[in-house]
């Protein structure tokens, strides 16, 4: 391969990578840029991200895989990897990587006295505008400690790079001064934001990890880096309907998070640190849902708990001169826009927080306008558009539009007294909230369940009609005749789709509640009736997979009322005309696939008290005197009462080859082998005699031979024929008599049972 081809494939490479990490949110579109742009030809991958400071070994790590999966390329990673590193040009401090197996841990864990380093070589007045160098400051000892990548984003004094310390092995955030030269003011400020920042801690504040100066001069903090994104972001991708952002962060979701930036500035305050520039961009969501706030860089520190430098000299409370306004002109308070920063206090962030809320709530911000001076008049003068009438597609309740516009008073005394007031009037909304909004769904689920019952009842009227048409229909009538069939199954389609929208829709309702108010008892119920509902249908169906999948989900739901149905036992009486008959119950066991009967148990003389009997399949035998005795099934699927009526014929009733067949509830249908089955169910059936072996064509010609005598027309209508009706079964001699038709038995089967031996004529009918 030549020189120019590696090129090539290392610069395809590298744009493949950074357009992965850009996907993954590692970089932005911005960074990708720059970092394409310093790059130089042949520069392997690994330099190139990794060393220039863009990724850190983790993410590189993981984007080298994913690209080796998309391409199938096995030997990707060599080709990612396999450069040494070369200096960035991101940064003058940049080094080049150094093998970190040399470094143990007694070298790698380095502290800094910096404020004695800061003592011992204090900026000289003459010198201010000048460049901070090692000539006015000492160097860092640490200032090789980390490697400095790529802009993670900046603010109005101070930008944050990508950092990889080589101590300890991590990605970290630095902080740098935006302005360079720096002033001893600006200096001093700068140390007291990493002093105050660092002395915050809490969950839901960024933790510093360490503070010095470069070999530039250049004073610097490190942080702990969260790569993920901005709550900007996030209302930016809400703004945008991108469906993940959309999916992900509800209302209730963005309100949990207002809590926690809430209860981090409360401790805040407590320890006695105002923000005064808190803002969507200052508050980080991590990858797994962390969130902190970020920038005290115009934290005002009143020396309560926290102490700086400049608190101890009494410069803490304000950093700018009376009369400026410092922080951000759509979330400052009026107070501090006017430049009353001796009266900005607690109440001040609140309203802060009040304008996140608002734009949280309506995705739009209360008071900006096109220029800084208007959107700071506007802050000053002018009213409020209620958030419920500045969103236009996102319901406020009245409830959270009351605290909006409480934290954002114009009038300080009228805000809330405290964060802390102000974000347990967010939770008690939120608990409350989340009630209402359980209920609602519940209400809308009762509304698909009274839909889904309606499909299902004309679902079961639609099924009637197709039976009773279908079997009047033959298959040799006209289409005219067809055609109303065929629209009845077409609407039973539609109907059976609605039935099920209807469920599905019902089951999202009642869930939804159950994530809102999880054990809700309607929301619950509501799905124990569904699964009910469904379960019954799989049974009549004699879908048996069906069946254990609703019980299942029944048992989770289901308060009782129908698993007791299916778990709980029956109550069964038995009585009999004449009285006096012995019973006898046999429980049918599963024997080699087969139901055989197995445990006998005597239930005594009739009437048989009330007895209770667990699901299964059973038998009961009555015997009466000298009659035959008489075989009962019971089949018990739930805890339905079961009474018993059971008619004895007299002895002298019964003949040869017949039995009788008790009265009693018959299961009809249900099997989908079955040609045209029906559906599953319970009919009462009188009790009758059936003759004990099938009709022979023998026993039924006999039959035709004696109606065609009496009624040739009738006789025409009673020959049997195939299912599809396209052949008689039967032939008719010219004397008019019947004899089967050797169709009986075709195939294979006629080597065993030849032509003319008669063999047809004991066929069952």
């Amino acid at each position: 391969m030549t020189n120019q081809s590696r090129n090539d494939v290392s610069d395809s490479l590298n744009i493949r990578l950074g357009i992965a990490a850009v996907e993954r949110g590692y970089l932005n579109l911005l960074e990708l840029a720059k970092a394409l742009f310093a790059a130089q030809n042949s520069v392997n991958a690994h330099e190139l991200w990794v060393v220039g400071g863009w990724l850190d070994e983790s993410e590189f790590s993981e984007l080298t895989r994913r690209i080796a999966m998309d391409t199938g390329d096995k030997e990707i990673s060599s080709k990612l990897t396999t450069a040494k590193a070369k200096i960035s040009d991101a940064h003058p401090d940049a080094i080049p990587e150094t093998d970190e197996s040399t470094f143990s841990l007694a070298d790698v864990v380095k502290t800094i006295n910096f404020q004695q380093q800061i003592k011992q070589n204090p900026p000289d007045d003459k010198k201010i505008g000048t460049f901070l160098s090692t000539s006015n400051l000492s160097q860092n000892e640490n200032s090789s400690r980390y490697i400095l990548g790529g802009e993670l984003g900046r603010g109005g004094v101070g930008r944050v790079l990508k950092a990889f310390d080589r101590d300890l092995g991590r990605t970290v955030a630095m902080k740098l001064p935006l302005i360079v030269p720096q002033t001893q003011e600006n200096l001093e400020k700068f140390i007291e934001e990493a002093q105050a920042t660092g002395q915050l801690e809490h969950p839901n504040i960024i933790p510093i990890y360490d503070i010095g100066i470069l070999s530039s001069g250049e004073v610097y903090y490190t942080m702990k880096r969260i790569p993920h994104h901005t709550l900007r972001d996030v209302l930016n991708g809400l703004i945008e309907k991108e469906p993940e952002i959309v999916q992900k962060y509800t209302l209730t979701r963005l309100l949990s998070i207002f809590i926690q930036i809430c209860q981090a500035v409360q401790y805040a305050h407590v320890r006695g640190v105002i923000h005064r520039d808190l803002k969507p961009e200052n508050v980080m969501i991590g990858s797994y849902g962390e969130v902190h706030v970020l920038d005290w860089g115009l934290a005002s520190v009143m020396a309560r708990h926290v102490v700086t430098n400049r608190s101890l000299k009494g410069k803490g409370k304000d950093k700018c001169e009376s009369g400026q306004t410092v922080g951000s002109p759509a979330y400052m308070p009026p107070e501090q826009a006017r430049g009353y920063l001796n009266i900005v206090d607690e109440r001040s962030d609140i309203y802060s927080l009040g304008v996140i809320l608002y734009e949280i709530a309506t995705l739009k911000q209360p008071s900006t306008k096109p220029t800084v001076m208007e959107t700071l008049m506007a802050v000053i003068s002018e009213d409020v558009i209620p958030p419920s009438m500045n969103s236009k597609n996102r319901y406020v309740s009245d409830d959270l539009e009351d605290i909006i516009l409480k934290a954002i008073s114009k009038d300080r005394e009228q805000r809330f007294s405290s964060v802390k007031e102000f974000h347990e009037t967010i939770e008690k909304h939120l608990e409350g909230q989340n009630e209402k909004e359980a209920e609602r769904r519940v209400s809308r689920g009762e509304h698909f369940v009274a839909l889904y019952l309606q499909a299902k009842n004309d679902l079961e009227d639609i099924d009637k009609k197709v039976l009773e048409i279908d079997g009047r229909i033959n298959a040799w009538d006209p289409l005219a005749i067809k055609r109303s069939l065929w629209d009845l199954q077409d609407q039973r389609r539609d109907t059976a789709n609605r039935m099920i929208r209807m469920f599905g829709e019902a089951m999202r309702e009642f869930q939804q509640a159950l994530a809102y108010v999880p054990g809700h008892e309607w929301a619950t119920s509501g799905i124990a009736d569904l699964m009910w509902s469904r379960y019954q249908l799989a049974e009549q169906e004699g879908n048996h997979l069906d069946q254990l999948y609703y019980e299942s989900v029944l048992s989770q739901y289901d308060d009782g009322t129908y698993l007791a149905q299916l778990y709980g036992k029956t109550r069964i009486t038995i009585h009999s005309l004449p009285v006096g008959a012995n019973v006898f119950l046999y429980e049918y066991e599963e024997v080699d696939r087969i139901l055989v009967l197995g445990k006998k148990r005597y239930l005594g003389e009739t009437p048989i008290k009330p007895t209770t009997l667990s699901r299964g399949s059973y038998q009961l035998h009555i015997n009466y005197a000298d009659a035959p005795s008489i075989n009962l099934p019971i089949y018990i699927s739930r805890t339905d009462p079961i009474h018993l009526q059971i008619q004895i014929p007299p002895k002298e009733v019964y003949k040869e080859d017949f039995l009788y067949i008790s009265p009693g509830d018959s299961i009809v249908g249900g099997d989908p082998h079955a040609f045209a089955p029906l559906p599953l169910q319970r009919i009462f059936i009188k009790g009758f005699f059936m003759q004990r072996y099938p009709v022979t064509f023998r026993q039924y010609i006999e039959f035709l031979n004696d109606l065609h005598k009496t009624d040739p027309e009738v006789t025409k209508t009673r020959i049997p024929r195939t299912r599809q009706a396209d052949g008689d079964l039967v032939i008719q001699a010219l004397d008019g008599t019947f004899s089967p038709h050797p169709v009986l038995i075709e195939g294979e089967m006629r080597k065993l049972y030849p032509e003319n031996m008669g063999f047809e004529w004991d066929i069952p009918v």
